[in-house]
C-alpha cells in the first residue's frame, strides 16, 4: 500500500532566507530529510449478510461466506441483515452494531458496542444479547437465554420471557407489552 505524504508550512514557523542557506560556490545545501510513514488505518466496516448467495449455508453466523466480505463480522463492523434464516449459534461474536430487518434466532452470544436496532422477530433461546449501547427491539422478542445490557433496550413489540435472565444497569422499556411464562427459573438483576 503506497502512502501519500506532504510537507505543510507551520504557521508561526520562522522561515529561512534560502540565499543565506547555500554552500561554498552558491549551490544550496543537501540536507536530508527525515519522513515518518503514517500508521496503519483501519475504518469501520458495513457487513451485510447474503445468506446462500455467498455460497454459506445460508443460516449460521459462523460462516463467513454467508457475509459479502466473505469473512464472520468483528468488533468494529456495522452489521445489517434483509435477508431471513439466520442463527447466531455456538459462538462468541462481537460486533459494533446491528440493523436487522430479518427475524433472528440466537443460540449463541452477541455482543453489540454501539446502537442497534432488530424490526424483525427475535429469539433469544439457550444464548445472549449483551448491548453496550442502546438496542431497539420492534417485534417480538423471546427471552430464553440471557439479555445484559449497559445501555437503554427499548421493546416496541410484544416481550415474551420464558427462561433465562435479564442483567445490567441499562434501564428496560417494554412499551409492546410483556408476558411472563413457564416454569424454569427467571432472574432480573443490575
Amino acid at each position: 500500500m503506497s502512502r501519500v505524504q506532504s510537507l505543510v508550512p507551520i504557521p508561526g514557523a520562522r522561515r529561512r532566507n534560502h540565499r543565506k542557506s547555500r554552500g561554498r560556490g552558491g549551490r544550496p545545501i543537501r540536507l536530508p530529510l527525515r519522513v515518518e510513514p503514517l500508521e496503519a488505518r483501519c475504518l469501520l466496516a458495513i457487513v451485510n449478510w447474503i445468506g446462500a448467495d455467498g455460497g454459506g449455508d445460508g443460516t449460521n453466523w459462523s460462516d463467513g461466506r454467508n457475509w459479502d466480505s466473505g469473512t464472520v463480522p468483528a468488533a468494529g463492523d456495522d452489521v445489517f441483515i434483509e435477508v431471513p434464516n439466520l442463527i447466531v449459534e455456538n459462538g462468541y461474536f462481537t460486533i459494533r452494531s446491528l440493523s436487522s430487518e430479518a427475524p433472528l434466532e440466537i443460540t449463541g452470544s452477541l455482543t453489540t458496542s454501539a446502537a442497534s436496532t432488530c424490526n424483525g422477530t427475535v429469539s433469544i433461546d439457550g444464548g445472549g444479547i449483551t448491548s453496550q449501547g442502546a438496542f431497539t427491539f420492534n417485534n417480538t422478542l423471546s427471552l430464553s437465554g440471557a439479555l445484559v445490557d449497559s445501555g437503554p433496550v427499548t421493546m416496541n413489540g410484544l416481550f415474551t420471557w420464558t427462561a433465562g435472565a435479564i442483567y445490567g444497569g441499562g434501564a428496560i422499556q417494554a412499551d409492546g407489552g410483556i408476558n411472563i411464562s413457564g416454569d424454569a427459573s427467571k432472574t432480573l438483576n443490575d
